[in-house]
């Protein structure tokens, strides 16, 4: 299987949403039969300071840069995304961490994906659901196994699993 992981990683990758960017990025990583590719979709240099400088407000009497919440910021974030997806092949699913922003065409398996953000293009994407029989009869036939799995039950099984597995490997 093949993952590209897109993320904005800070200079300490580890500090990275908390630690959890990176947590499940070397998890990944670590398991078999899984290539785990590096999709760093982060503003670098020029272009980085570009942003900072371009979104400057004073905010209680000092300059702030508030570049992390504009729309260009993410337009430009989204692009290098794209950037780094076309170095790849064969990708079996891309995991976007940190509000990239909207990744285009990559084919889903039961739903679609948002191309921009507007209310027409959202609006014809419900109405291509409602009148989808293939995507019905397939969500359909996979609804009981889609409960099971997404589910608190199942989440909460996999982290006593992972607890009793580095308890045994702590112990000896």
């Amino acid at each position: 299987m093949n993952i590209g992981f897109g993320c904005i990683w800070l200079k300490d990758r580890k500090r990275t949403r908390s630690h959890v960017a990176y947590s499940v990025f070397k998890s990944l990583r670590e398991l078999d039969d899984v290539n785990v590719y590096d999709l760093n979709a982060s503003l670098k240099g020029s272009a980085l300071f570009f942003h900072k400088l371009s979104n400057m407000i004073v905010h209680q009497g000092k300059l702030k840069s508030k570049y992390n919440f504009s729309k260009r910021y993410l337009k430009s974030l989204e692009r290098n995304l794209l950037h780094e997806i076309q170095k790849i092949k064969d990708t079996d699913v891309i995991i976007e961490t940190a509000d990239i922003g909207i990744i285009k065409d990559i084919p889903c398996v039961n739903g679609y994906l948002l191309n921009s953000e507007s209310i027409d293009e959202l609006t014809g994407l419900i109405i291509k659901v409602i009148e989808d029989d293939k995507m019905k009869s397939d969500v359909e036939r996979m609804s009981k196994s889609y409960q099971d799995y997404y589910s608190w039950d199942r989440v909460a099984s996999d982290m006593v699993k992972v607890i009793k597995k580095d308890k045994r490997k702590m112990n000896g």
